[in-house]
């Protein structure tokens, strides 16, 4: 039996390099680009201003101020993307150990393709009626769908209750029950595999599980080791 390959630390760090090396290369050349847009302005200033009244040597003074200020600019920009790309290769390389590890967290994002999503729904006697809100990968909420408590999974095409569909990516889920008193209680969709994968976005460190899952380190609360056959 094949075993599929799963991305390690040093690839996941090769690519964000490379992500942050293209941003830090686009920032670094609008600077430069504004940099020698300013300086030609000033030469032709200085080339065609009057005789009889040329700058006044104040404003000169002023303009010679801002083209260092610009010049200053350039090389800040340029020490600020180097230490972004050390500071996202050395949190890669800390997460390597993650990798094969099996973990449980509290919340994830869940992968909605064409062929839907599903998810266990935890156990919850007593309940009466169900319902999922969904959220987007930044938490904003996309709907709501209701679903029979009985079932053991829950099962979304993307459909919601309010009409129209959700678009494929990544979503929350968190489950409101309602009891037969109707008191209502709210669950997280959590997550539970091996991790596969480790990368870093805007929003800081994510780990990609076996199962599609995607968490945030600081939504684990449980690490165990996995099982080898």
């Amino acid at each position: 039996m094949e075993v599929a390959s799963t991305p390690t630390a040093s690839t996941a760090a090769a690519s964000t390099a490379a992500r942050v090396n293209s941003t830090a290369n686009e920032a670094r050349e609008d600077a430069i680009s504004d940099f020698n847009d300013f300086l030609t302005l000033l030469t032709a200033q200085l080339k065609n201003q009057d005789p009889l009244q040329p700058l006044d040597s104040t404003q000169f003074v002023e303009q010679l101020a801002s083209f260092s200020s610009v010049e200053q600019q350039v090389g800040a920009n340029e020490k600020l993307d180097r230490l972004i790309e050390q500071g996202a290769s050395q949190e890669l390389s800390e997460l390597g150990g993650w990798i094969g590890q099996t973990v449980e967290a509290e919340s994830a994002l869940f992968e909605l393709d064409s062929e839907g999503l599903s998810l266990p729904v935890p156990s919850t006697p007593g309940i009466e009626s169900a319902e999922a809100r969904i959220t987007d990968a930044d938490g904003e909420e996309v709907g709501r769908v209701s679903f029979d408590p009985a079932l053991e999974a829950f099962e979304w095409s993307g459909d919601l209750d309010g009409g129209g569909s959700a678009a494929p990516g990544q979503y929350g889920i968190a489950f409101s029950f309602t009891d037969g008193d109707g008191r209502i209680s709210r669950v997280e969709a959590g997550a539970v595999g091996s991790v596969a994968e480790a990368r870093v976005d805007s929003g800081g460190p994510l780990l990609t599980l076996d199962t599609g899952a995607i968490i945030r380190p600081s939504d684990i609360i449980a690490l165990r080791a996995t099982d080898e056959t």
